[in-house]
């Protein structure tokens, strides 16, 4: 018999933005960019330094407490086969326990971090890595220039200080 799993699917919230009448968000003469970050819809007009913010006519509230739909289907059948790792629980919890031992281990950590070219505030990429092997096969999964990888040391109360980096790659 094969094995089982459960897929619950939940709905994501949905958030509706009136645009200004008259204007048509993809005439690069009028709109050079827009966006929606954080339930505002951001408008860069074409000549103009800020963005123009508009907050939502309608929003959904969903209850993430129960799903959407449930599904029990075969593991063969489940769509995010590549993604999970089926070895036997009792493996799983023996590689917990090795990670958490390996995490105190480290000595040093490199983080990745990529900034929104429309909002320099909001971080794209943000992620840390306790292997350089990891942040670069992440890298060359997302087709990042590998210079963006930062190392990092741990100081003597046994804490990454992301302020300072020991080095960047090359």
């Amino acid at each position: 018999m094969s094995q089982q799993v459960v897929v619950a699917e939940y709905y994501a919230p949905e958030v509706v933005f009136k645009v200004p009448k008259g204007i048509d968000l993809n005439d690069k003469s009028v709109v050079e960019n827009w966006f929606v970050r954080r339930h505002t819809l951001y408008i860069k007009y074409v000549g103009k330094d800020k963005e123009e913010e508009h907050e939502p006519v309608f929003e959904t509230e969903e209850d993430f407490k129960f799903p959407n739909k449930e599904e029990v289907m075969n593991r063969e059948d489940c769509e995010l086969e590549d993604f999970i790792d089926w070895s036997d629980d009792e493996d799983e919890e023996e590689e917990e326990e090795d990670e958490e031992e390996e995490e105190e281990e480290h000595q040093f950590c490199w983080d990745i971090v990529v900034e929104d070219p429309n909002n320099k505030s909001l971080n794209i990429h943000d992620k840390v890595f306790y292997k350089l092997e990891d942040a670069e096969e992440y890298c060359d999964y997302f087709k990042l220039d590998k210079s963006i990888i930062r190392k990092f040391e741990k100081s003597e109360d046994g804490e990454f200080n992301f302020d300072f980096a020991v080095e960047e790659q090359n």
